[in-house]
């Protein structure tokens, strides 16, 4: 029983160490994150090194994030400027519009399904960037084609999305702190299937 208790691949310290690296790239997100039009480079090496960690089984999910982050870091930084801020201007637009108290419940339904299908298809983009030599308009315009065409999984994508976002604004500290990979871990399900078609 004591063997088994202080074995790295038991029961109790394989779910640490799972814990462990889910914290650690979150950290890692969060830090490469920071000047803000890094966070697209930084999404698509989240994606990358947790896929293939959790998925895979690979063991250089660290050395993998960095060389990704470099990579795509140029492809990258464009395509959060071309994504990011457009739906950037959606969320404080939406915001803006709930808090007047102005216009029907049916108008605002509408702002949130558009706002919805915008977080939705930005969600494709930087995990295609991981998978995908692409320049910044072929990314998009493959984000688009893949987003409209596969609308459950974009759904799947922005609802989880929006999730992990209403966590974090309201337990901040713990969530930061493993949310961001763990919704890369959870979008590797559906998108993973959907790359596998295309070689990925």
């Amino acid at each position: 029983m004591r063997s088994r208790l202080f074995n790295p691949e038991g029961f109790l310290w394989k779910p640490l160490g799972w814990l462990g690296d889910l914290v650690l790239f979150s950290l890692l997100w969060t830090v490469c994150s920071l000047p803000v039009l890094t966070l697209g480079p930084a999404t698509a090496a989240l994606y990358d090194a947790v896929s293939h960690t959790f998925r895979k089984q690979e063991l250089d999910g660290f050395a993998r994030f960095l060389r990704t982050f470099r990579a795509e870091l140029k492809t990258g930084v464009a395509a959060t400027a071309l994504w990011g801020v457009p739906l950037a201007g959606l969320i404080w637009a939406y915001s803006a519009y709930v808090r007047s108290g102005h216009g029907s419940l049916t108008a605002a339904a509408a702002f949130l399904v558009i706002l919805g299908l915008a977080a939705g298809l930005t969600a494709w983009v930087f995990p295609l960037l991981s998978r995908f030599a692409f320049d910044v308009k072929t990314l998009s315009l493959t984000a688009l084609r893949l987003g409209l065409g596969r609308l459950p999984v974009t759904a799947i994508l922005a609802v989880t999305a929006y999730g992990a976002l209403w966590l974090c604004s309201r337990l901040l500290y713990f969530p930061v702190m493993v949310v961001p990979a763990l919704l890369m871990l959870l979008w590797s399900f559906p998108l993973e299937r959907e790359f596998r078609r295309y070689g990925g």
